[in-house]
């Protein structure tokens, strides 16, 4: 949550909301002993739904879209 709220000041910062929340998500399904490909795979379907959300509520033709340098 941490991530997320410092998100004001730094817009990059909303990633971490994802990337943990989906981590979280895929820990919380299958445990801890897992292999790394297990908890990639469930993390990525998971961003794609965040991802799927995000373009259900975006607006088209933004005259102000945010501007952004993910440095990533």
């Amino acid at each position: 949550m941490g991530q997320a709220a410092a998100s004001i000041y730094t817009p990059t910062h909303s990633l971490g909301l994802a990337f943990y929340g989906a981590a979280a998500i895929a820990y919380d399904r299958v445990g801890l002993e897992e292999k790394p490909e297990v908890y990639d795979g469930i993390a990525a379907q998971e961003c794609e739904k965040m991802e799927a959300a995000l373009r259900a509520v975006a607006v088209e033709d933004e005259p102000n879209p945010a501007k952004i340098n993910w440095y990533c």
